[in-house]
Parts: structure tokens; C-alpha cells; sequence
């Protein structure tokens, strides 16, 4: 989040986090092995590493021990879990599942998920507003805002245009714009 670290994963399932000003890692931690869709993110701090894959999202705070354990965050079904994304808040995680397509919401309090419903794409990117009032999915139906209030209205689709699908989406830290990505669309 500073820019003063890199997290990588190798093909064993190996996470390492590293400081960009030298060449040891920081942390070694364990994971499974990675699939085709597993990603790492940091939260907004940089406290938290979170890595999807096959079994869940395991998130890593990065202040505790380096042999604590992670904490596991599980949805219903078994395939793999591929974008994830935490609120700059430090309160929630998202992940997506490929199969059956579904988007899922955690309260880092709460190891009990929220499913959000309406989801009919595969969520390839996922990315939480500046002031963490809304979830933004982004995959081949465009990109999906998801209100973590109730005050904030249902979840609503916007359309890119059906030559257009969504591949990255960025939220801007300042302001209430999205950045949208496609390989037809550019950024």
C-alpha cells in the first residue's frame, strides 16, 4: 500500500513478502499451491496479506507472529476462489468464486460469509470504494456496485455495452470515480 513491500507466491504454495529497499524476505508464509486464479492483496494498512485459493481466503496478519496461523475465510461450495479485495477501512473482505459464480462478503470480525446474490458473470476484479460504502465486481457483464448498507439502495449492474466486458477496475482513493478496464475498452 506504501509501495515499500512485494508479496509473491511460488508454484509450491511458498508466500513471501519483501521489502523493495533489500533483497531478504520479510515473511515466509505457507499456502496452498496456487491455481490459474489465485490472488494476493494487501489491505489498505498493509497489516493483512490475503491469498485466494482452492479451499478459501486465507488472510495473514502481518503483526502477529511469523508462525501464526492465517485465518481461513470459507463459503459454501468447493472450487477455487480467484479475486479478492479488502475495504480501505480495515472491516471487510470480498472474493470471488468462478463456479458456480458467486461473490462473497466477510466482516474480518466474522468467519461467517455473506453471499451477494445477482451475480450471473465470473468476477475477475474486485475493489471497494474510497469511503467503503459500496463492493465493486467487475467481470464479462460489466461492473456490479454492491451497497454494504441497507441505506445505500440494491445492488445495480452497469453496462459497458455488449462489445465491452470488464477485465480490471480500480476505485480512486480521493473521490467517488472508478477506473474500468477491457482489452477493448483500454483504461
Amino acid at each position: 500500500p506504501d509501495g515499500s513491500r512485494l508479496a509473491s507466491a511460488d508454484e509450491d504454495g511458498g508466500v513471501r513478502v519483501w521489502p523493495l529497499a533489500a533483497g531478504e524476505a520479510l515473511r515466509t508464509l505457507d499456502a496452498q499451491p496456487p491455481t490459474s486464479r489465485s490472488r494476493l492483496v494487501f489491505d489498505a494498512s498493509g497489516s493483512r496479506l490475503g491469498w485466494a485459493s482452492s479451499s478459501g481466503v486465507l488472510v495473514w496478519n502481518l503483526t502477529d507472529p511469523p508462525d501464526a496461523a492465517p485465518r481461513l475465510l470459507r463459503g459454501p461450495g468447493w472450487l477455487s476462489f480467484g479475486a479478492v479485495a479488502f475495504d480501505p477501512d480495515g472491516r471487510w473482505a470480498a472474493a470471488g468464486r468462478y463456479l458456480p459464480t458467486r461473490t462473497f462478503l466477510w466482516s474480518l470480525s466474522s468467519p461467517y460469509p455473506r453471499v451477494l446474490q445477482g451475480q450471473t458473470q465470473v468476477p475477475l476484479k474486485l475493489a471497494f470504494t474510497a469511503d467503503s460504502r459500496f463492493l465493486v465486481s467487475c467481470g464479462n457483464e460489466g461492473a456490479r456496485l454492491w451497497p454494504l448498507s441497507p441505506e445505500d439502495g440494491r445492488q445495480r449492474l452497469i453496462r459497458l455495452g455488449e462489445d465491452y466486458c470488464c477485465w480490471a477496475i480500480a476505485a480512486d482513493a480521493t473521490s467517488q470515480s472508478l477506473l474500468v478496464a477491457g482489452p477493448e475498452l483500454g483504461a
